[in-house]
This record gives C-alpha cells, structure tokens and sequence, in this order.
C-alpha cells in the first residue's frame, strides 16, 4: 500500500498540472447577430422636432409602435448585437457590443438569468450599447428618458431584444475555440470633434484601442473589439431608417479588412464596438449617409497598419472581471444648466427632483485581460472625465487603462466640475450633478 501510495503521488504530480493547463486553456467565441427590430418602432436618440410626431403625442392608435416619435420606416444598416465570449475553465468573460441607445441594469440581470445555465454569472457580462441614434426606442421604462428620446415602453419589444441578445451569447458560447490575444493602438485624426467646447474642439481622445483574437490550431483571425470615443449621430437626423451608424460602420470595415487576412470560406470575423469616454465627443463634418462610409473608410485606413501582425503585441491569456453597486447621486434637473433667462440667475444646487424616476443607485465593472483594464462607466462620461480615470489607473499600477462607457446601464452624462458648470448641453443633461462623475471615480478607485 505504501509503494502504491508513492506511485500515485508521482503519477498526480505528472498528470494533474497536465489536466489543469487542458482545463485553462484561453478559449473565445465570437459571433454577430441581426436583431432585425420591427419596423414602425420609433428611432432612440434623439429629441428634436425632425423626429416627433406632429401633435407631439398621437392617440388615434394609427402607429402601432409610437406615441411620441415618429415610426421607423427601414434599414440603412443591420442592427446587430456582438459577442466576445472569452472562457477558461469556469471563468467567464462575456463583452456584448449592442446597436442600441442605450441599456439599462435590469436588462443585464433577465439575459443572465436566461443564461444561468450555461454557468454564466451576472458578473460576467458587459454590455455596452454602441450609442447609435439609430436604433430602436420603446425599450426603457424611465419615463424621463422615454418623453426625452425613446418613447414609451413596449414589453414586448423589450422582450424580443433580451431573447435576441441571449441567443448571441448562446451562439457565441458554442463558437468557443482555443485562441489567442493580440492587442495595437492607433491615433485616428479627422474623425471626431469636440461638440460642445467650441474653443477646445480638438479635445478628445484620438485613440483607437483594439483586442483582437485568432484560431491556434489555423491561425484565422476570429475578430475582436475596438475601444474609440465617438457619439453614434452622423445619419441625418430626420432620415427614419434603422442604422448602426459610424459606430457599426466601424467594425464592418474592420470585419471586412480581417477577412481579407483569413483562408477563403473560414469563418466571417466579428469586431465589437466599445464607446469611451464620448459624452462630449461627435463625428467630424455634416451628418449624412456619405459621410458614414466616408468616415468608417479613413479610420480603417489609419486603424489597419497597427493590425499587421508585426505591430501587434500578445495579451497574456488570463482574464478577471468585478462588479459592485454604488450609489450615484439623488437625480434632477438642474434649472441653471438648462433653462436661461431668470432660471440661469438660480443658484448651482436648484434642480427639479426626478427621485422617483430614475435611479439613485448603479454598477460598474473592472475587467481585467492580460495588462488591459477596462473600466465601465453606466452613461456618457466627458473626455476629460475618461482621461482622468485613466490617470488615476495609471498612478495605481495599471499599464492599458481602457473605458468602457454605456455599459451596463445609463444614467445619463457625467461631467467634471469645471465643465458642468459651463451649462453646456451635457451639464444640462448631467441629472446626477458633477458629484456623480465623482462617486464612480471613487468607485473605481477603490478597487484599482
């Protein structure tokens, strides 16, 4: 007993590390896949008189879909949801890029009950929506939100979205393969301006982060995500066609470009779009169709020489991810910002309550892949905001801070102090104050 007591510790110490580097191999999934909403639900994004109904509210029941905006008539674009899927052992790292407004946390927790499963936590999953304003509406319950830029809620398209996002991570999920990470960087120039700093219009982050993944047994390039800071509003804005806009114009040039790289008939790669800190950051130029593939065209052109493969660099394979709540701030109106004449003489702190109608509390995640930090922010975060973050990630350690903004939820635009108290269109739109862009730097900091 003895004898065969040292043979199967020698035989464990042998076999064992063997079947734990098998059961941790980097395996990703990538997949696309069209949600195809309905069309006559109205377009999210925006609140002007090109896209509302003209008696404002309609109550005839002649659109089926819409109450408040005008019903969408087409597609310029597939609206798609994104997976990155990234899995070793049990861990499980889930990166959703969704042609939608915005998202908000109770979607998160419904795809990831729909996903438990399959042993996937909610934890695990960051979805950001890609910020086009051309996707569809009727898919918040924040009434505010819905009288500003989406109309009111429909359930059933709430429903068909979720069913469509968790079929993609489903799809994504048995796509999964062992692969490798590479990483790159790119300063993209004449993209983006600054919208709302007319005296600072070079102000953003120029930028274009990129994670990309290939096959190890046959070296076909999988996809990946690119990291850009860029508002999704450069189809005109009048124009009623689903669109997934610069945002998704951006990852079919990448997708294209990749393809080109693989053997014919591997399978179609798959790039996700994740916004950074773009609250006050715009497309370059007049809004239009032409401009879309214009604009996609010259990023591709500055983006692809940091994707040959002697400019990328390997990622570790190892990933973490984290997520907690935090209280934001008590929600309002801030009277000074957003109405001027008597109402700009009010002091700083006046603001019309909006406790009951949107939430004081939030997530956000910190997802770590190989020396990639990515940073979650549940709304529009400032430049300077995202440069600041950064900062304070760098000063703790991290080498490739990254934000990943609109993700997870939204709570509207976060500002610095300095800049929210300019009143310009994003302090009037920061219902949570200059102290909300604080609370969840502070809460990254904790953690960093």
């Amino acid at each position: 007993m003895k004898i065969n007591g040292i043979f199967l510790s020698c035989l464990l110490s042998i076999v064992a590390p063997k079947i734990l580097a098998q059961e941790q191999k980097l395996l990703v999934g990538l997949h696309a896949l069209d949600v195809n909403p309905k069309i006559g639900i109205p377009l999210a994004g925006y609140g002007s008189t090109d896209r509302r109904l003209n008696n404002f509210f309609h109550w005839s029941g002649e659109y089926k879909e819409s109450s408040l905006f005008k019903p969408s008539e087409g597609f310029h674009s597939l609206i798609r949801s994104k997976v990155m899927f990234l899995k070793m052992g049990d861990k499980n790292l889930v990166f959703v890029s969704l042609d939608t407004i915005g998202t908000e946390d109770r979607f998160i927790k419904d795809i990831a009950a729909n996903l438990a499963d399959l042993g996937i936590k909610e934890e695990e999953i960051i979805i950001s929506a890609t910020h086009t304003h051309g996707g569809p509406g009727t898919l918040s319950n924040r009434l505010p939100l819905q009288a500003i830029a989406v109309d009111f809620y429909k359930e059933k398209n709430y429903r068909y979205i979720v069913k469509q996002v968790t079929l993609s991570i489903v799809r994504a999920y048995h796509s999964l393969r062992e692969a490798e990470l590479f990483k790159s960087k790119a300063v993209i120039d004449g993209v983006q301006r600054n919208k709302w700093r007319r005296k600072e219009e070079r102000h953003y982050d120029q930028r274009a982060s990129f994670l990309v993944a290939r096959d190890r047994h046959n070296g076909r390039w999988l996809g990946g995500m690119v990291n850009f800071s860029i508002h999704g509003g450069t189809m005109p804005v009048g124009l009623m066609l689903y669109s997934s806009d610069i945002n998704g114009a951006i990852e079919i040039a990448l997708e294209k470009w990749l393809a080109q790289k693989n053997a014919p008939l591997a399978d179609y790669p798959v790039c996700l779009f994740m916004n950074g800190a773009e609250g006050d950051v715009g497309s370059k130029g007049e809004r239009s169709v032409e401009a879309i593939e214009r604009l996609s065209t010259l990023f591709l052109e500055q983006a692809a020489p940091s994707l040959e493969e002697a400019n990328l660099t390997p990622v570790e394979a190892k990933f973490s991810v984290q997520k907690k709540k935090l209280f934001v701030g008590t929600p309002g109106l801030p009277m000074k910002g957003c109405q001027k004449g008597l109402f700009g003489k009010l002091p700083e702190w006046m603001k019309v309550s909006l406790f009951n109608l949107l939430p004081t509390h939030s997530y956000i995640s910190l997802a770590q892949v190989g020396d990639i930090t990515y940073m979650t922010y549940p709304g529009e975060p400032s430049t300077q905001i995202g440069y600041d973050l950064q900062a304070l990630a760098i000063a703790r350690g991290h080498s490739d801070p990254q934000i990943i903004s609109l993700a997870n939820d939204y709570m509207t635009y976060f500002t610095t102090r300095k800049e929210y108290r300019e009143f310009a269109y994003d302090s009037c739109s920061s219902m949570y104050g200059w102290q909300g862009g604080v609370r969840i730097m502070q809460g990254h900091q904790d953690w960093l």
